[in-house]
């Protein structure tokens, strides 16, 4: 436990405070920090997402007001990433910057994976440090200058200046911005001058804002609705589900330029599914921060704004130009107020009817109505033509199925004579023959297709050029000789397995792919090859007949080891290893009767 702790600063980084304690302390190395605050012997000094918060509150003097929730949302960037994430895994994130170690945190926010690459630590505003200093009496890093692309102060509009560390710094080491300054290390700017742009200042205000409130994530599904209520105030919508996407897409790039977005690391992709569409579409994974602030500015939506309201519910409104159609199609088409449609409009149509040669659709326009309309009234009223056609009500669906009954038997009969005139083509070649039927039948009528689709071709039998018998007498011959000489190789025995025998022919590759044609290498194999206990068996009884030779008289245990019995079989035969002993002390009357090896 620590007996000081510097307090953290307005928008002060964990990683500030520990290098500022660092520095009052007169710690050369970041090691004693680890093992104070975090419990460890060593560690890695992250930067914006450290590990072990709740270690670290447990080191702090008693007495203290801090608590996990305000460490991590006060001074870390992690109220950057939270608002895009689903509940749960923000809270996965959180419980493991509270328990764990901070290696695995970026993995969690998928930092690791994404195309913005992180951003480079240690930048600073020279104004806001000179304010500090004046103010607190000390600079310190502020949590909003090291987020990706952050090049502009959010107070004063500077570019910030930053410094990349030598690789002489060890990883576990903290640096202050004091101490930054003292060594009169070399900086640069961020950016170049020309560079700056009212884009990166709002892209700065933005990512200051998500910082200093406590956004609470929404989930994917709320965001996407929000989107689409701002994609529809912008006129980006079609309908209320469907995204002009090419053309937003294009607006997109032209508002911030090719340059800027692959500096900020969100180059437009080659194909069409860019991160920029899998952000407007229906959500599965969640997007780098960087990507929603960038869309939020293009939209013209504030962050508040944006999470601060429910999303209100979207009614299909159509576009200026669908509105535009439908007006020239309502301008043709004939109205069907059934107010007019009084007796005088029924005389009126029964003489257009029955007392002048007009067309059905020019009488249609004449009484401002449907030709089915026309139809219907003078079936009614007696005055029907007969050169009109046939006119029945039949629901739109019901006359759709029996089309597609009609074309179901047509394309059937149509692939079933096609199979007798071609008896010898295959399933490749007669689709090309009749495509319409194919494809008809492959999306409607796909069980029917599956159980009259044509035979496949007889595969013919090529004749063998092998002589099976005879390679088979070869390699049994073979296995033959190689099992002799296992049998009598000196030394160690060697268990006699199949594998044993065909790797010693050099035909293990070969056999196990026509065994099937090798019946009698087969079965001389399977007569020969030893079980463990009969290979254990025969350790037996060469142990037994070297010892004689040695005229030793070993114990049990001993005997076990020199003839490498595993403990199961050993127990297994303790009969045969008894008698083995036995005979040993049989056949060496003139040892004494010490045992060899107590």
């Amino acid at each position: 436990m620590s007996a000081l702790f510097p307090d953290p600063f307005p928008d002060e980084l964990l990683y500030s405070a520990l290098a500022r304690y660092q520095d009052m302390m007169g710690i050369t190395g970041g090691r004693s920090v680890h093992r104070t605050f975090f419990e460890a012997k060593t560690g890695r000094a992250v930067f914006d997402l450290p590990g072990r918060i709740d270690a670290l509150l447990s080191s702090l003097p008693a007495g203290h007001q801090y608590t996990p929730k305000r460490i991590l949302y006060e001074h870390t960037q992690l109220p950057y990433y939270v608002p895009f994430l689903p509940p749960e895994r923000a809270d996965r994130v959180e419980r493991a910057m509270r328990m764990e170690e901070g290696s695995t945190i970026h993995g969690r926010l998928g930092l690791r994976s994404s195309r913005v690459s992180l951003a480079q630590p240690y930048r600073f505003c020279p104004d806001c440090a000179e304010e500090d200093r004046n103010s607190h009496g000390v600079s310190y890093w502020h949590r909003v200058h090291q987020l990706p692309g952050i090049w502009v102060c959010t107070t004063h509009g500077t570019i910030l200046r930053e410094y990349r560390p030598r690789s002489s710094f060890p990883p576990y080491d903290f640096i202050s911005l004091g101490r930054l300054r003292r060594l009169d290390l070399q900086t640069q700017p961020a950016i170049r001058a020309e560079e700056n742009s009212q884009g990166l200042k709002r892209l700065a205000d933005d990512t200051s804002c998500l910082l200093a409130n406590r956004v609470r994530p929404t989930g994917l599904p709320s965001i996407h609705k929000r989107y689409r209520y701002h994609l529809h105030l912008n006129g980006w919508m079609q309908t209320a589900t469907r995204i002009r996407m090419s053309d937003a897409r294009r607006a997109f790039y032209a508002h911030f330029g090719t340059s800027l977005l692959e500096k900020l690391g969100c180059s437009p992709p080659q194909d069409k599914d860019g991160w920029f569409e899998r952000l407007l579409r229906k959500p599965r994974t969640a997007s780098h921060p960087l990507h929603h602030l960038l869309v939020l500015q293009f939209l013209g939506a504030s962050v508040l704004d944006f999470f601060g309201q429910r999303a209100p519910r979207l009614k299909s409104r159509p576009t200026a130009a669908a509105k535009e159609q439908n007006q020239r199609s309502n301008s043709r088409k004939p109205s069907t107020d059934r107010k007019t449609r009084d007796s005088s409009w029924e005389k009126r149509l029964a003489h257009l009817v029955q007392h002048t040669d007009r067309s059905l659709r020019s009488i249609a326009e004449a009484l401002t109505v449907d030709p089915r309309t026309v139809q219907r009234h003078a079936r009614r009223l007696g005055v029907w033509r007969k050169e009109w056609t046939t006119w029945d009500k039949v629901a739109p669906a019901t006359k759709q199925a029996d089309a597609t009954v009609e074309r179901r038997e047509k394309y059937r009969s149509q692939w079933l004579s096609l199979q007798k005139r071609n008896p010898d083509e295959g399933i490749t070649v007669l689709p090309k023959r009749a495509p319409a039927a194919y494809a008809f039948l492959y999306r409607v009528d796909r069980t029917w297709l599956d159980a009259h689709r044509p035979s496949p071709p007889i595969a013919r039998v090529q004749p063998s050029r092998v002589n099976w018998p005879s390679r088979d007498l070869e390699f049994r011959n073979r296995a033959v000789e190689v099992v002799e000489t296992l049998r009598q190789s000196p030394g160690r025995p060697v268990w006699i397995r199949r594998s044993t025998v065909l790797r010693r022919m050099g035909r293990t590759s070969e056999f196990f792919s026509n065994r099937d044609h090798l019946p009698k290498t087969q079965a001389f194999l399977n007569e020969v090859s030893e079980t463990r206990v009969e290979f254990a068996r025969k350790k037996i009884d060469w142990a037994t007949l070297d010892f004689i030779a040695l005229k030793k008289r070993p114990q049990t245990w001993k005997f076990v080891r020199y003839a490498s019995l595993r403990p199961d079989l050993a127990a297994q035969l303790s009969e045969e290893i008894a008698e083995a002993l036995s005979k040993i002390r049989g056949a060496t009357p003139e040892l004494d009767e010490e045992v060899w090896g107590s």
